[in-house]
């Protein structure tokens, strides 16, 4: 971050008081919605040297209405404070008006960015923005969370679709920890009713290692297809960059059935059958097919 002093401007060093507050608070400052992530620069260039380190040990409270001036103060000076130039603040902003209150987005775990609404198959750590009396915007607990919540909210987000799979985030990021778990005991009884009908709670007892991670189905216009995810994530994935793709078969409202799960290696499937759905996938050939050997979390989707 680059900030102006007078005719000059200077970066900001990455005190140990420097946190999402204040990089929520110069976000929008700047026009931006908010602070999707803060960090050091970790090394040095030759635009850094361009610039003398302006603020030292930053310490802001994020309010609403309330300016820089009001909510931030230097607790150092630049005569009493030493920064190198690879402590400088790198911030990214999330533009535009941003995901509505009262709504589900997803984003994605490594990078915090928003996830793009046009692919086929979008996934991501589910956000709930201000839901029904919550006052946080955070993720959602997998506690009581099933495929009929996970459908609802798809259509919530217009995936017309639904839910192809959801699991828990098992392990927490930087960006995960960033949020607050807005709702937990999640429960909605009807994929067609709107979340409103739906039982939840916004106290909960949940670590991030419980964050819904949720992939769903832009289109319904797919139904009557095949894909296949990975057995350890749960995620669609189409093969790209992999040599032998491969994964567990999902059967999408395929035929009468109006299901979207797996393929049983019943006596009748054979290789025959495996090359159709492989050639129908846009793949050349199928290679091989086996029973899963073992059941996972995934396959409990």
């Amino acid at each position: 971050a680059v900030v102006s002093r007078q005719s000059t401007g200077g970066t900001v060093c990455d005190s140990y008081v420097f946190n999402m507050d204040a990089a929520h608070l110069i976000c929008k400052g700047m026009g931006f919605v908010e602070a999707v992530k803060e960090t050091n620069v970790g090394t040095s260039s030759e635009i850094q040297d361009n610039y003398e380190p302006a603020l030292y040990k930053l310490i802001c409270t994020d309010e609403d209405d309330v300016s820089f001036t009001e909510s931030c103060q230097r607790i150092a000076t630049t005569e009493d404070q030493t920064c190198h130039v690879d402590q400088s603040i790198v911030l990214t902003c999330r533009a535009g008006r941003g995901p509505n209150s009262g709504s589900f987005y997803l984003v994605d775990r490594d990078t915090g960015l928003q996830v793009d609404d046009g692919i086929d198959y979008p996934s991501g750590l589910l956000i709930a923005d201000f839901i029904g009396t919550s006052t946080r915007k955070g993720t959602v607990c997998d506690d009581g969370f099933d495929k009929i919540s996970a459908d609802l909210i798809c259509k919530e987000m217009g995936y017309a679709g639904g839910a192809v799979s959801f699991t828990n985030a098992d392990g927490s990021t930087n960006i995960q920890r960033q949020y607050d778990i807005a709702l937990d005991n999640v429960e909605c009884f009807d994929r067609n009713d709107p979340f409103e009908d739906c039982r939840y709670s916004t106290s909960d007892n949940c670590g991030h290692s419980e964050d819904i991670v949720l992939t769903c189905q832009a289109s319904a216009e797919t139904a009557g297809s095949f894909y296949m995810v990975d057995l350890v994530t749960g995620e669609s994935h189409d093969g790209t960059g992999l040599g032998i793709p491969q994964g567990l078969l999902i059967a999408n409202r395929v035929g009468p059935s109006d299901k979207v799960g797996t393929v049983c290696d019943s006596s009748g499937f054979n290789m025959d059958a495996a090359h159709i759905i492989c050639k129908g996938m846009g793949f050349v050939e199928a290679v091989s097919e086996k029973a899963v050997a073992y059941s996972s979390e995934i396959q409990d989707n």
